[in-house]
């Protein structure tokens, strides 16, 4: 039973009370057409695809009420709250297969009983699990309809009870509290680094690489929702100096919840880094070489040229007229960006075990968490994040005092598992390496037995000019071969010394692990040869 086809008792409630159809069409709260038409309503959704199914097994009574306040809230609140209302509606209804016995309940007097019987299920089984606030949009649906159709059944008695209950807000931040591995923050000293040394080294050729460069790159930036990043078009790269030779870079990011119809109604200018503008630089070049129109009556249509792009332009965006938007990425798609990239370069992570998780959500508890850390104040923090004020952001702060950083050796070691920093030849013994390195030097480091003599590390076949600081970035070097020696063991406890000394937050530190972790895999392959520290 569905909505568009009531009951014989429904169509005359409906008759006898003048309501208002279920239109085919109508206007949403950011003026676009939403559809309903073949059981299914389209909804103008920037973010995601905004299909729903309306003909669902259940009472019809639930059914047309239910899709009445979908209508109401797409057309008062957003598109996208109608969305989420609809599909909270329904999946909190769902115990004990009420929706599929609640389709006889085709009179008001059954159905009132039948739907506050389950109501209070929901309600107690939600306060027992600690997530009664996930009743709220059920809450707020039922109030509503007792003050416009209690005919159909919905009590104003029990609608005011509920109207009374103190539901709590939604629980932010739970996985940065927790700090949980798979959904909270990434860790600073063993995730962050991983992703940054995969980006680095990515050389993937295809146009969905370049895609998840930039995603990856912007994402650790940022610390955005997934719905600001797939607002980005290609003219949001601006060069503000106007100078190819000295170029200053900035990108205007999209803002969203800040009650404005379009993600695209407002922006903040972004510094952008060297490498990120190269990232973003790389895929707009290749989105050069795909089609930006839609052919609509045999008449060529542009397309808004989107910074994350389809391939392929969107049927569902086809079918409801929006051409413009037709190469759009919904928010779920950039968000699948990241996941690849982590399954493509096989990220897996020191503390799980398992591929890494990455999502927009991990991101941005990532990045707020370092600033945190790094001592910005609330208010900054909450400009970073683009709060509009400061009560969101104690959670970061909490996790970033929690989060103090503390590597040892044997961390260090194991961490060199999943981490290519290492870009020099395998350990050898100092008469192989005379016989490799391209001229006579070598490179030394202080002996820690004999003050002010120094004992060698290995050898250095780099025949031009070293622009690196021997011999700790020498590990960073591929001309670089090291001895089998104890002497690796050393640096790598004088690295780990000053890094405890300076702390994980400190301007050098992102190129510090580099070394040790460079260094760790050295020590590793010399233990695994038989060089004991």
């Amino acid at each position: 039973m569905s909505h568009s086809e009531p009951t014989d008792y429904l169509r005359l409630l409906i008759q006898d009370n003048d309501w208002e159809a279920i239109p085919e069409k109508f206007i949403t709260r950011e003026g676009r057409e939403a559809r309903i038409t073949n059981g299914r309503c389209y909804l103008p959704i920037e973010s995601e695809r905004g299909v729903l199914i309306l003909e669902g097994h259940c009472s019809p009574i639930l059914s047309w009420a239910a899709t009445k306040y979908l209508i109401y809230r797409a057309r008062t609140t957003s598109s996208m709250e109608g969305n989420n209302s609809w599909r909270s509606i329904f999946t909190e209804l769902a115990p004990r297969d009420f929706l599929n016995k609640s389709a006889s309940c085709v009179h008001p007097e059954i159905f009132k009983e039948a739907l506050i019987s389950q109501v209070n299920h929901v309600l107690l089984k939600l306060r027992a699990e600690f997530k009664l606030h996930r009743a709220y949009r059920l809450i707020s649906f039922y109030v509503w309809a007792a003050e416009y159709y209690p005919e159909l059944g919905f009590c104003p008695i029990y609608a005011h009870e509920l109207d009374q209950l103190s539901i709590p807000g939604n629980i932010k931040g739970a996985a940065v509290r927790s700090s949980d591995e798979e959904e909270g923050a990434l860790h600073s000293t063993f995730e962050v680094p991983l992703i940054a040394n995969a980006l680095s080294r990515d050389k993937g050729t295809k146009f969905e690489h370049y895609q998840q460069r930039a995603a990856v790159a912007l994402s650790m930036t940022y610390g955005r929702n997934s719905a600001n990043y797939r607002a980005l078009w290609e003219q949001d790269l601006v060069d503000l100096a106007d100078s190819p030779s000295e170029p200053w870079f900035v990108l205007n990011m999209p803002r969203i919840k800040k009650g404005f119809r379009s993600a695209r109604h407002d922006f903040i200018e972004e510094p952008i880094s060297g490498e990120n503008v190269r990232y973003v630089t790389e895929l707009i070049e290749q989105n050069k070489g795909l089609p930006s129109t839609v052919e609509v009556n045999g008449k060529p249509i542009k397309c808004d040229r989107s910074l994350f792009r389809l391939v392929e332009p969107n049927s569902t965006r086809l079918m409801r007229g929006e051409y413009s938007s037709a190469y759009e990425m919904y928010s779920s798609q950039f968000c699948r960006l990241l996941q690849d990239f982590a399954e493509r370069m096989n990220l897996i992570s020191p503390l799980t075990g398992e591929r890494m998780r990455l999502t927009t959500r991990r991101f941005r508890y990532t990045s707020a968490t370092m600033y945190a850390a790094l001592g910005a104040t609330r208010r900054e923090l909450a400009a970073f994040l683009d709060h509009t004020d400061t009560q969101n952001v104690d959670v970061y702060f909490d996790a970033a005092a929690k989060m103090l950083p503390h590597l040892d050796k044997a961390a260090a070691l194991v961490y060199a598992e999943y981490v290519d920093v290492f870009r020099g030849h395998k350990p050898a013994e100092p008469s192989q390496v005379a016989k490799l390195i391209a001229s006579d030097r070598e490179v030394r480091a202080q002996d820690p037995d004999l003050p002010g003599s120094s004992i060698a590390t290995g050898g250095c076949g780099l025949s031009e000019l070293c622009t690196l600081s021997p011999p700790l970035s020498c590990y960073l070097c591929p001309k670089f071969r090291p001895y089998k020696s104890p002497v690796h063991s050393y640096l790598l406890n004088k690295l780990l010394a000053v890094h405890q000394r300076n702390g994980e937050n400190s301007p050098g530190a992102p190129h510090r692990m580099d070394v040790i972790y460079a260094v760790s895999q050295v020590v590793r392959m010399c233990e695994e040869q038989g060089v004991v520290a």
